[in-house]
C-alpha cells in the first residue's frame, strides 16, 4: 500500500492491539496492506460522555510550543475515534514559563490535568499521553507528581514524537548546536541545560520512571531530524543505531556513559510494557519542499522535527494505523 510517510515499526511485542493498515495517496511506502477509512468530519460534533468513564488523551507540546501545535491531530482523532468515549486536553501550562526546569514543567502539567478533570467532572477510564519533542520528557516528569498517583492505574498509551528521552548530546547541524548553546548559556534555559545532560536529572528520571505503567508505548523518530538523535528518540544506546553523527564534545566520554546508563534503565522499565513499538518515519521530499517551510527550517532540519505536528499525510497515517490505541 502506498502511504505518505513511511511508518516502519522496527520493534514490538506480539501482545496488544495491532496497527490498522490504510491506503492513502502519498510519496512513501508503508508495510501495511489492507485498507481503512477516516470517518466523515460530519461526525465530529460535541458528544455526551460515556457513562462508564472516558479515555482522556493529553497532548503536550515541545520547547516554546503552544496548545495549537496538536490541534490538527486532535481534530482528526476526534473524528476517527468512537463517538463520546474520549476527552482531549491540549496542554497550555508549559507556555507560561518555557525556560523553567523539566521538573517544574512536569508539576504544572500534573496540576493542569487534575484541574481539567475536576472542571469537566470527568470519570477517567483510561489516560493516555501524546508528547512532541521535549513535551514527551515533561510527561515522564509529570507522572512522578503525587497529584497523578490516583491515575497511575488507568495509564494506557504513551506516544512520543521525536522525544529526547536520552538527552541532547549534540546536533549534526552547527546552527542548531549553536542555538542550543545560546539557550543554555545566555538564556539560562534550565530545561535545555538538563536535556544537554549538564545535571543528573534525566538519569534520575530514568531510574524512577513510570513508563512501565503504560500498556502501550509508541516511540516515533526520524533519521533526518537534526534536533533529536534517533537513538534518543527511540530509547536505544547510540552504539546500536547506525549512521549517527554528532558534534564533538569535550565531555563525550562522560556523556556517553550517562546515555548508556539511561538507556539501560529505561529499557528495563519498558520490559513490563505489554507493547513497545519503535517507528522510523521517513518524510518525503514534499515535506522539506513545502512552501510553508522556510529555507532556514530546511537548512537546520527543523522541518523534519516539526513535521510530526503539521504534515497532514503523516497525521492521517498515524490516525489510521495507531488511532485505535487511543480509543
Amino acid at each position: 500500500a502506498t502511504l505518505p510517510p513511511d511508518l516502519s515499526p522496527t520493534e514490538g511485542t506480539s501482545a496488544g492491539v495491532s496497527p490498522r493498515p490504510a491506503t492513502l495517496a502519498g510519496p512513501v511506502t508503508c508495510t501495511s496492506s489492507s485498507s481503512a477509512s477516516v470517518p466523515s468530519p460530519a461526525t465530529s460534533v460535541a458528544s455526551p460522555r460515556a457513562s462508564n468513564g472516558v479515555h482522556l488523551v493529553v497532548f503536550v507540546h515541545g520547547f516554546r510550543g503552544n496548545r495549537c501545535d496538536f490541534r490538527m491531530l486532535r481534530n482528526y482523532l476526534a473524528v476517527f475515534l468512537p463517538f463520546g468515549r474520549n476527552a482531549f486536553l491540549l496542554c497550555e501550562s508549559l507556555e507560561k514559563a518555557p525556560y523553567s526546569s523539566l521538573s517544574e514543567m512536569g508539576s504544572r502539567l500534573a496540576q493542569e490535568i487534575v484541574d481539567f478533570i475536576a472542571a469537566e467532572k470527568l470519570t477517567v477510564r483510561k489516560l493516555s499521553f501524546v508528547g512532541h519533542s521535549m513535551g514527551a520528557v515533561v510527561v515522564r516528569c509529570a507522572l512522578l507528581s503525587p497529584l497523578l498517583e490516583p491515575l497511575l492505574g488507568v495509564l494506557h498509551t504513551f506516544v512520543s514524537f521525536s522525544g529526547p528521552h536520552l538527552g541532547l548530546r549534540g546536533s549534526r547541524s552547527l546552527v542548531v548546536e549553536s542555538a542550543m548553546w545560546v539557550l543554555s548559556a545566555v538564556k539560562s534555559a534550565a530545561c535545555i541545560q538538563q536535556l544537554r545532560l549538564s545535571d543528573p536529572l534525566l538519569l534520575n528520571l530514568c531510574k524512577e520512571d513510570r513508563l512501565g505503567r503504560f500498556k502501550t508505548v509508541l516511540l516515533f523518530y526520524c533519521d533526518k531530524d537534526t534536533f533529536v538523535e534517533s537513538s534518543s528518540a527511540s530509547v536505544r544506546p547510540p552504539s546500536e543505531v547506525n549512521g549517527i553523527s554528532r558534534a564533538p564534545d569535550r565531555n563525550s566520554d562522560r556523556k556517553s556513559a550517562q546515555v548508556d546508563a539511561m538507556a539501560r534503565e529505561l529499557n528495563e522499565k519498558l520490559r513490563s510494557v505489554e507493547q513497545v513499538i519503535r517507528v522510523s518515519v521517513h518524510f518525503g521530499r514534499r515535506t522539506s519542499a513545502s512552501p510553508k517551510t522556510s529555507a532556514l527550517d530546511r537548512f537546520t532540519g527543523k522541518s523534519m522535527h516539526v513535521a510530526f505536528l503539521c504534515n497532514l499525510d503523516f497525521i492521517l497515517s498515524f490516525v489510521n494505523l495507531y488511532g485505535e490505541l487511543l480509543s
